[in-house]
């Protein structure tokens, strides 16, 4: 009784407070929406593109595997060659293009030669990402359009990430200056360790239902599968949704400000985070891991994006390892902070 007495408190107060609202259950579904409109030819039927490369191109057994393109060598020279529409453009050794104009032909290699870039930059198994990328996984409904996948995983964590607003709130709840019901709940540690432990249950299932609804409005209204490992990509939801608490938690008992300032610090956090893990591409991602390589590693949502990445497409585990080996001691350690700022808070 107690956990559904949390769970309506959490909605009332998601509910009542119309920003909150937004962000929780509106804003993921809109961006969502606007990637895959805006993401050319999803769920279109594709031929194969012709592309010229190089014999000494590095990336050549790869490419080769896949059915969407059809590699051709140069004949004369590149310019003349794409002049001649010998092929549509031509795959340097970095993986770059070069075209003599943009199409959605052109924009689908792009989004394949990112791919593989990331692939080389996680380290994802390759013989099971060249499985996916081909003709049938492209014109299937049921599995997505090359392109979208990274952005809308990326999507999902940060939908996953917003119990956030819970732990702050719930915290702030706990805060001698944030109302009487702090005076009350600081009386017993009892009480407030119940209350901890409901609110956290709470924030699960309720931003876990809109990471849900999120997962079914993309399969029912555009047709993509995003989840295809439910036990692997459970485990990673919940561990995200348990750091976005702990990230709630720590702003709450850091900041001195209102609750809606630090709730919004806390937006801009995981906004940066997504942003620089996938959410606008595979290109910008490869260009701020090569610019700053060290957000490799201090990312938290890099980790998580891998994780789900592997388990749902390269149906590879280990990134689930590397993330709960990262992200499960990053969240305690927030945790250790948030509980030792309010014992200091107690005095």
């Amino acid at each position: 009784m107690q956990i559904l007495s949390a769970l309506k408190i959490s909605f009332l107060q998601i509910t009542r407070d119309r920003m909150t609202f937004f962000w929780n259950t509106f804003f993921p579904l809109i961006l969502a929406t606007f990637f895959c409109i805006v993401i050319p030819n999803m769920g279109k039927s594709f031929d194969k593109v012709d592309v010229g490369i190089d014999k000494s191109n590095p990336h050549m057994s790869i490419l080769k595997q896949i059915p969407y393109l059809n590699i051709k060598e140069v004949k004369e020279d590149i310019q003349t060659d794409i002049k001649n529409k010998e092929y549509k453009a031509f795959i340097e050794n970095d993986l770059s293009l070069k075209i003599a104009s943009s199409s959605s032909d052109i924009m689908v290699v792009k989004n394949i030669l990112d791919q593989i870039k990331q692939m080389y930059e996680t380290k994802i198994n390759q013989g099971e990402i060249l499985k996916s990328i081909n003709k049938d996984f492209i014109e299937d409904k049921n599995h997505g359009v090359t392109g979208v996948e990274t952005i809308l995983y990326s999507i999902i964590i940060m939908t996953s990430l917003y119990t956030m607003f819970d732990g702050v709130n719930h915290i702030d709840n706990l805060l001698y200056d944030s109302s009487d019901f702090a005076v009350r709940m600081l009386v017993s540690p009892l009480r407030k360790s119940s209350y901890l432990i409901n609110g956290i249950i709470s924030a699960l299932i309720s931003t876990g239902f809109n990471t849900l609804l999120l997962i079914v409005y993309l399969k029912l209204v555009f047709g993509i599968t995003l989840i295809t490992n439910y036990f692997a990509s459970s485990i990673i939801i919940i561990l995200i949704m348990l750091f976005g608490i702990t990230l709630g938690m720590v702003l709450s008992v850091t900041l001195k400000a209102k609750t809606e300032t630090k709730t919004m610090v806390g937006l801009g956090i995981i906004l940066l985070m997504n942003y620089t893990s996938g959410m606008i591409g595979p290109a910008v991602t490869n260009a701020i891991a090569s610019g700053f390589p060290l957000i490799k590693y201090i990312n938290p949502a890099i980790y998580m994006e891998n994780a789900l990445l592997g388990v749902n497409i390269a149906n590879d585990n280990s990134y689930l390892i590397s993330m709960i080996q990262y992200v499960v001691p990053f969240s305690l350690v927030l945790f250790g902070i948030a509980l030792i700022c309010l014992r200091r808070h107690k005095a």
